[in-house]
């Protein structure tokens, strides 16, 4: 009896070993782990817009021969002062930037505008651009509001293809204040060559 108890042990715990190592393979499988979600491309800004051609040298001369023949009437013993600003603007909106200048004192301004025909209408504006004072002014805290030292010191009123600003009597005398100043011109109507003259007298 004894003898057949000890054999029947061995085979027990075989047979309960096999079972445990049977029901290893029973458990659940590890929950899925969740799908790391691509980053999506990084925003790329649009490129600027064109910068508006120069004009050629017929342009130029057409616009010139124009203005120059508007200035004994409208500005009246005057000279120009500085290049003529002229640029080919594409539609109806766009604006071309004259270089930065500065107005001396003791002087008296007109501004003449001109466009070819293919433009019906356009407008002029002297700004004041003082950033680069205010930049230095200010202290770094309040270098945001540099960007707001750009103001309109004139802003032409008539409309169509010839357009002015401090014309005839009433020339333009800047202010005693620093800061650089230049001639923005756009097109309201059309597309093509607009362009603009400073004149200056001395003021007695």
């Amino acid at each position: 009896m004894f003898s057949s108890m000890t054999l029947r042990l061995p085979l027990t715990v075989c047979v309960a070993a096999s079972l445990l190592m049977a029901c290893e393979g029973c458990k659940s499988p590890p929950p899925a782990q969740p799908m790391l979600t691509p980053m999506p491309p990084p925003q790329t800004a649009p490129p600027p817009p064109p910068l508006p051609a120069p004009c050629s040298q017929a342009e130029l001369l057409a616009t010139s021969a124009a203005m120059q023949a508007r200035a004994a009437a409208e500005a009246p013993g005057m000279k120009p002062e500085g290049p003529p600003v002229c640029g080919i603007v594409g539609a109806p909106g766009e604006i071309v930037n004259g270089p930065l200048f500065v107005l001396e004192p003791g002087y008296c301004y007109t501004f003449l505008g001109q466009s070819l025909p293919q433009v019906a209408d356009m407008e002029m504006s002297l700004q004041l651009d003082a950033t680069g004072l205010a930049g230095t002014l200010l202290p770094s805290s309040m270098g945001s509001m540099a960007s707001m030292a750009q103001t309109n010191l004139l802003v032409s009123t008539s409309p169509g293809e010839r357009v002015s600003m401090g014309e005839k009597q009433f020339c333009y005398q800047p202010p005693p204040l620093p800061g650089t100043v230049k001639l923005v011109l756009k097109a309201r109507a059309g597309a093509g060559p607009i362009a603009a003259q400073m004149f200056r007298k001395k003021k007695f």
